[in-house]
């Protein structure tokens, strides 16, 4: 006998079956109804009238097939002849046979990870319609192509600053052995972020590599920013003031290589995180990290920081030689930011900008342990960044008194 939860289950299952099942007839009368009043307005005369201004005759329809978030519309949509043109309703696009939601969330699930034949599992649950593999495929395809245009667009407008990160997960490792099948391997996926001349922050480039972070990875990254445009200075007399990074090696040199004449910055919440590395007695690792931050609080030269970095040194050098020893080396590379407009300083000091989109990028991909291949990687990333966009994403917030010249 069935108890009194199953059955309120089975009743509140029912009525949304039977909600979504008039929804999905509401939706089809109302697309008839436009396709109707369409055709009167082109052949400028209603059903049954006579007029000199007509342009044509009707011709009967043509069955289509429409798959909506209602369901799978059956319609009848309307035919003309004895036109100087031909008769086409503005309720979807020549040869469409989706709305455009639907491919939206069939580009998510992919993004998210399921395969292929998941997706059209989900697509019958979800829309009560069936979508063929093939099509998904198709859909996948059209993803990628928008993602290969938007990664080749010329950037010859330079940016004011840019922000250069790296993201490590796994890939699956593909060989022909089959003991290599399931096997996984390092990646990293490197991100680009900029500043605009006119204050508007947006993602630049990004592209998964195999292996891990290094020298090689990060040349080829900047060589692809430099020759599309990107570069120091621009024939609109705008250069890129500054470089933010997390002082990777390799992003060091490879910046040396491709970008020996801009400054570099290197970030002061990573300077703080290693000097907490090198730390021999936690008893004190509270105090001795909040005076470190306290070395770049509210300093307008370096000549000043360099003052209380050495008194820093000297109250601190007896209890954790080797931490100090490792702030004072490179310690004037944190201090880049300085030759900026006071007004930016605030925003150029740290990588958060781009730790705060690749913060995003965890809580999308959080349930991917390991990535088919880079291409799955990337296409994840740039349907996450087309839903950010459409949300008016904005990892800092400018000041009031930030401009162009500023």
């Amino acid at each position: 006998m069935e108890n009194v939860s199953d059955i309120r289950a089975r009743m509140q299952e029912a009525l949304w079956q039977e909600g979504r099942e008039q929804g999905r007839r509401f939706m089809t009368r109302w697309c008839q109804m436009v396709m109707e009043v369409e055709r009167d307005v082109f052949l400028c005369c209603g059903h049954h009238e006579r007029s000199a201004a007509r342009r044509g005759h009707r011709n009967g329809y043509e069955r289509r097939y429409l798959g909506t978030s209602y369901g799978r519309l059956g319609l009848r949509a309307p035919r003309v002849r004895g036109t100087e043109r031909p008769f086409h309703t503005r309720l979807w696009d020549a040869y469409q046979r989706r709305h455009r939601q639907v491919e939206a969330a069939v580009e998510a699930w992919v993004a998210a990870g399921c395969s292929t034949r998941a997706v059209v599992d989900v697509m019958t649950e979800t829309f009560g319609h069936v979508v063929s593999p093939a099509t998904v495929s198709r859909i996948v395809a059209k993803m990628d192509a928008e993602l290969a245009a938007w990664r080749s667009r010329p950037l010859e407008r330079s940016y004011r600053v840019l922000w250069l990160d790296g993201k490590h997960g796994s890939l699956r490792k593909r060989g022909r052995k089959a003991w290599k099948r399931g096997r996984k391997t390092k990646g990293v996926l490197l991100v680009a972020w900029g500043l605009r001349h006119d204050g508007r922050e947006e993602l630049v480039d990004f592209q998964a590599f195999e292996g891990e972070e290094r020298y090689e990875v990060w040349e080829a990254f900047l060589t692809r920013l430099w020759e599309r445009g990107v570069r120091s200075w621009n024939r609109w007399d705008e250069h890129l003031e500054l470089i933010v990074t997390d002082g990777h090696p390799g992003l060091e040199a490879a910046l040396a290589m491709v970008y020996p004449t801009t400054p570099v910055q290197r970030c002061r919440f990573h300077k703080i995180q290693n000097l907490a590395d090198h730390l021999r007695d936690r008893t004190h690792r509270a105090a001795l990290l909040a005076s470190a931050s306290e070395v770049w609080e509210g300093v307008q030269t370096a000549a000043e920081a360099e003052a209380r970095l050495q008194r820093w040194a000297e109250r601190w050098r007896g209890l954790e030689p080797e931490a100090v020893a490792n702030f004072l080396e490179g310690f004037d590379r944190t201090l880049t930011y300085l030759t900026v407009a006071p007004a930016l300083r605030v925003r150029v000091g740290t990588t958060n900008p781009i730790e705060r989109f690749l913060g995003e990028v965890e809580k999308a991909t959080d349930h991917v342990p390991v990535w088919e291949n880079a291409r799955s990687w990337e296409r994840h990333l740039w349907v996450l960044w087309k839903r950010l966009k459409r949300r008016s994403y904005r990892p800092t917030r400018p000041r009031p008194e930030f401009t162009r010249t500023s």
